[in-house]
């Protein structure tokens, strides 16, 4: 019975980390593609941070609202109807979230990585104001964004989507070398119980 609770974790856990992987290669894949997408992604992920990292939002509203409505601000194509501007500020604020707490650059947030495509997707997000904090990993994605700039200008939003092609390329490669490492073991904690 303990073989076949294992075997079923396997497949259950291998199944996980390539949906993960899918759904990580679909984000890439976007902002690659789409340059508007890219700039959106990029300019949502780099405000999420500075703002987490410099203090200005320090809360779940400011998370919940002020993020969100910053997500919609960034939504300027002519063209787009009111729903359409909604739906993709969704999109980016929800994937935002989850690229930026699962790979990790910031602390104390809290998301399902699910495709948020489907309005009716429950993400399960969770925001510990306490514990809003920005890693490491964030210091490291700001100063790719800004090289030596001192002040926003064309350049630094090139080199914000620059850094963020090179983020989600790591961020697949982790998705990746996670489930080689994890599955390895299962799979040699199947091969003693043979």
């Amino acid at each position: 019975m303990e073989k076949l609770d294992l075997k079923n974790q396997y497949e259950a856990i291998k199944a996980k980390f390539e949906q993960d992987l899918e759904y990580a290669q679909g984000i890439k894949e976007a902002i690659e593609k789409d340059e508007n997408y890219c700039m959106s992604f990029s300019m949502a992920l780099l405000s999420l941070i500075l703002n987490i990292a410099n203090g200005v939002w320090s809360t779940k509203s400011h998370i919940k609202n002020d993020f969100r409505d910053f997500t919609r601000q960034l939504i300027d194509e002519p063209g787009l109807n009111k729903t359409e501007i909604d739906t993709i500020s969704r999109i980016i604020y929800f994937t935002v979230l989850q690229v930026a707490s699962i790979y990790p650059l910031v602390g104390g947030i809290s998301i399902d990585f699910i495709d948020v495509s489907n309005e009716d997707a429950n993400t399960n997000l969770q925001i510990k104001s306490s514990k809003l904090s920005a890693h490491a990993s964030a210091q490291e994605y700001m100063e790719m964004c800004f090289g030596d700039e001192q002040v926003f200008n064309k350049g630094m939003l090139h080199k914000a989507q620059e850094a963020t092609k090179k983020l989600m390329k790591d961020f697949c490669d982790k998705i990746d070398c996670d489930a080689n490492r994890i599955l390895t073991k299962l799979e040699d904690l199947l091969q003693q119980d043979e």
